[in-house]
């Protein structure tokens, strides 16, 4: 049992230094890629190793107040897939509620 959690954390620490390799030199290429195309905040950044490629993960709040999931190949700092956030029906109709107190403000 011991021998089989050691080969498995020197497996997990050699995984997390191979992806570590793999994804050096490029971020802040890919960064000012996706930044380029949708301007905004970048709200989280993840780098992920996606059919064996090195690949970076940006989820932008776009200046427009629309949210963008952004990939881009680590190695040659082009971006391979763009896809616009969008909320759920139910997500929408909660922002969209105008309660009885905010109608009387409005009134006021």
């Amino acid at each position: 049992m011991n021998k089989l959690l050691i080969s498995l954390l020197a497996f997990g620490a050699f995984s997390n230094v191979y992806a570590a390799d793999l994804h050096q030199g490029k971020l802040e290429s890919c960064l000012k890629a996706a930044l380029a195309k949708h301007p905004g905040d970048v709200v989280s950044l993840e780098a992920e190793i996606e059919d064996g490629k090195p690949t970076y993960e940006f989820d932008i709040k776009g200046k427009d107040g629309k949210e963008w999931e952004v990939e881009c190949d680590a190695k040659t700092a082009k971006l391979i897939e763009e896809e616009e956030e969008v909320k759920t029906i139910q997500e929408a109709l909660e922002s969209s509620i105008v309660t009885g107190k905010q109608i009387g403000r409005a009134h006021v």
